[in-house]
């Protein structure tokens, strides 16, 4: 599984070019993978969201999983006892997140210019609770991960700093994403190493 930490973002060494910017234009005219499986669901339950990402990061996690997450936690969630571990999976990631956004290294930026960043805009679909809960998930990951490239771009971390930081809520990502999809079972080494931490 690919992690958020190594990829940049657009400009992220603040030298704009050509590439960058038909990168974030591929982006918004690629849209969501998968919409096939979202537009075939019929759920009481739909809302949608049109959203900015800042982070090429998080647009390319958003782009290549939201839609087929959300179709398989959709199916996955009718039966009780596996949506309670997906809202298990859920509820450890939305806290690996909070525990984030509340770091002491991110505190004492305080607030930081984010608006050089941009990876593109997407319509997204909401079939469930499960996905209204990965999409409010994945949309705080993008503000707090923006914020620490910001603080990469400027001098303030190192790259390994912002790969530590962010290593607890890629490893709660990749649970989640485990569970919410039904992929093969890994070996605790396995998620640590692609977590970074080991």
């Amino acid at each position: 599984m690919d992690d958020f930490v190594d990829t940049y973002p657009v400009g992220l060494h603040m030298t704009p070019s050509p590439a960058d910017a038909q990168f974030a234009a591929a982006l918004v005219a690629g849209g969501l993978k998968n919409q096939d499986r979202i537009d075939e669901i019929r759920s009481r339950m739909i809302s949608r969201k049109t959203m900015s990402l800042r982070t090429s990061f998080c647009s390319r996690h958003m782009r290549r999983d939201f839609n087929i997450a959300s179709a398989k936690m959709y199916v996955y969630s009718l039966n009780r006892q596996y949506k309670a571990k997906i809202n298990e999976a859920l509820v450890d990631l939305h806290w690996q997140i909070s525990m984030l956004a509340v770091d002491p290294t991110l505190i004492t930026f305080g607030p930081m210019d984010v608006s050089w960043l941009t990876a593109g805009t997407f319509n997204f679909m909401m079939v469930s609770s499960e996905s209204a809960s990965m999409f409010r998930a994945l949309r705080k990951v993008d503000d707090i991960v923006a914020r620490l490239y910001t603080a990469e771009r400027d001098g303030l971390i190192t790259r390994e700093q912002r790969r530590e930081i962010v290593a607890p809520v890629n490893l709660a990502y990749n649970g989640f994403k485990q569970v919410a999809m039904k992929l093969q079972n890994k070996s605790i080494e396995d998620l640590l190493s692609e977590s970074h931490l080991a």
